[in-house]
């Protein structure tokens, strides 16, 4: 089990512990109940609730350090290299938001893009979805994960980066390389771009290990 530090509870008996998150709901269910409850609380209060986490992604001013410390990698790790050819898969993109800054650091350092389903060795990912509280919607669509399952099938190896939700793939499929960005702003599109090149490496942890 990895948890942030506000999070995790440790009770007298740690077997309870276990007991207890395996019996609960997933954590993105709790994000989003917590996320309509301080809206509502909001609301009964005449305060302005929070912008809808669909809608916040306003332009970042992080520098590109804060983007590496906060980047997690999981799985096996092979950079890509310059006159390699990808195929390129976007998901969960419901607002259109722009995958040009991640896109074009990979094609300035010679790496060929060219949509799924084009003949290559190696299938890239990109995830934008987040939970949404008020529509009912964590995980990808039916059809959305039917896509990706019939995807990987047809690649070598698969990569996948998550901009948003860290949740958005589970259950679904596990890609050899994962890059956890917890945010598409540019900053962060960059630096996954970077990671996946090897010119730089991820180092954001979660700080507790059960």
């Amino acid at each position: 089990l990895q948890a942030g530090a506000d999070i995790l509870l440790v009770p007298e008996d740690p077997l309870s512990l276990i007991d207890f998150l395996e019996t609960q709901p997933l954590p993105e269910h709790a994000l989003a109940r917590s996320e309509k409850i301080q809206n509502e609380l909001c609301t009964r209060a005449n305060q302005q609730p929070r912008p809808s986490q669909e809608k916040a992604f306003a332009p970042s001013t992080l520098n590109t350090k804060t983007a590496q410390k906060a980047i997690v990698q999981t799985g096996t790790f092979q950079p890509l290299t310059p006159g390699q050819t990808l195929a390129y898969l976007e998901i969960g993109n419901t607002t259109q938001m722009s995958a040009a800054p991640f896109l074009n650091t990979l094609k300035q350092a010679g790496v060929t893009i060219q949509p799924y389903p084009a003949p290559a060795d190696h299938l890239l990912i990109l995830c934008f979805r987040r939970y949404q509280a008020f529509q009912g919607k964590i995980a990808l669509e039916q059809e959305e994960q039917r896509v990706l399952q019939q995807a990987v099938k047809n690649y070598a190896h698969t990569s996948a980066v998550l901009l948003a939700s860290p949740w958005a793939l589970r259950g679904v499929f596990e890609a050899q390389t994962t890059l956890y960005t917890f945010s598409p702003a540019l900053e962060f599109q960059q630096e996954a771009a970077r990671i996946l090149l090897g010119k730089q490496t991820a180092l954001g942890t979660l700080p507790v290990t059960l």
